[in-house]
């Protein structure tokens, strides 16, 4: 792999924000480092061969590719909801939506990278939604974070205000 080409990396790729933004990125003939996870459907980003790498995410392989590309940008797009508070499953919504984020916001700061960050809609409200309770508070926190660190590397935080499109699963909302 010649490493002196620029990567962008996105973790979230394969969802319908992440993935309109890794095809447009893609026609632009922008080199994509797509993360997912191992059970993710990739249907909407794997027919993109040219610019587009698509890999398992870990830990340790992020670290990796961190280390052995120049990669100019890293988007945030990933995002656990607990719809109805229903899944008991805190940790996984923590890990997604505050711990990996924070991890690729540390490594675009040692890697002089641009971070930019997909925030909710939710952000902007002091109170929580009751239906999306957890995933309201781990953006929130977040939020928090970015604005607490952005004195020490370029952070970009976009309120997204709802996502529409074609790619957008009728189960979502």
């Amino acid at each position: 792999m010649n490493n002196s080409k620029k990567y962008i990396l996105i973790i979230g790729a394969n969802g319908s924000l992440g993935s309109n933004i890794t095809n447009y990125l893609i026609k632009k003939k922008k080199n994509v480092i797509a993360f997912t996870r191992k059970k993710s459907d990739i249907s909407r980003i794997k027919n993109q061969k040219e610019y587009l790498q698509i890999v398992e995410f870990n830990k340790s392989n992020l670290k990796k590719y961190f280390r052995e590309r120049k990669i100019t940008h890293v988007f945030n797009c990933i995002v656990s909801y607990d719809r109805n508070n229903k899944s008991n499953n805190l940790k996984k919504i923590i890990t997604a939506n505050i711990e990996l984020p924070i991890l690729m916001m540390e490594l675009a700061n040692k890697y002089k990278s641009i971070f930019i960050n997909f925030d909710s809609y939710y952000s902007k409200f002091k109170q929580i939604n009751k239906n999306l309770a957890y995933y309201t508070i781990t953006k929130k926190n977040l939020n928090l974070w970015l604005n607490y660190v952005s004195k020490e590397i370029l952070i970009i935080n976009f309120i997204v205000e709802h996502v529409y499109g074609d790619t957008k699963l009728n189960n979502k909302f």
